[in-house]
């Protein structure tokens, strides 16, 4: 599935600053989400980033901005472009021979051995059908890779919601009774 903005940043990454980016969200000029921009603004960029959403309170979008991007470093938005552009679920390439041999001991990053999980994982997948950053056509080849190795140890369950993004998994107003209540019912059931 395309995602807007990695579309965005393959086509102008070269140029794009992404601390100026980022200062849209956490600076304190009257262009960044904390001080002048609309909420409506700030969270029409955001869908743009993490797909469609029913599930956000609006008059909090500029408190999550605040934050935003949480715990993150350009390594990590690097990895996942690198994801993205090649279709498939690798460790990081360095985009350099040498030190992809000294760190992996090949010239180009490998994939991770996903069938290679243990089958007594206990493993639950949930997913939201307006996730622009984990699709869900993403989601269901990471199920048929999976599922022969943990067979009944895997539950998958999409979020029962026609619109529920990637940040709804944290900030939806309406989270634990879509999710939460029922991961506390499978760490019970498996505990």
């Amino acid at each position: 599935m395309a995602i807007p903005f990695v579309d965005f940043y393959r086509k102008i990454g070269k140029s794009l600053d992404l601390r100026g980016l980022m200062n849209m969200f956490t600076g304190d000029d009257q262009n960044s989400c904390r001080v002048g921009k609309s909420e409506d603004a700030c969270h029409k960029f955001l869908v743009q980033i993490a797909g469609p959403t029913t599930h956000v309170n609006h008059n909090r979008v500029i408190v999550y901005l605040h934050y935003f991007p949480a715990p993150v470093s350009m390594w990590q938005v690097v990895h996942f472009a690198q994801n993205q552009q090649t279709a498939t679920f690798s460790h990081f390439d360095y985009k350099n021979e040498s030190l992809n041999i000294a760190e992996y001991g090949t010239i180009h990053a490998p994939e991770y051995p996903l069938a290679k999980i243990s089958p007594k994982t206990k493993m639950v997948i949930a997913w939201g059908a307006t996730d622009y950053l984990v699709s869900p056509e993403d989601v269901q080849h990471l199920i048929q890779i999976i599922k022969p190795v943990l067979k009944d140890n895997l539950i998958e369950y999409k979020v029962p919601s026609e619109q529920f993004n990637h940040l709804d998994f944290v900030i939806g107003v309406d989270a634990g009774k879509l999710l939460y209540d029922q991961t506390i019912g499978w760490l019970d059931q498996w505990a």
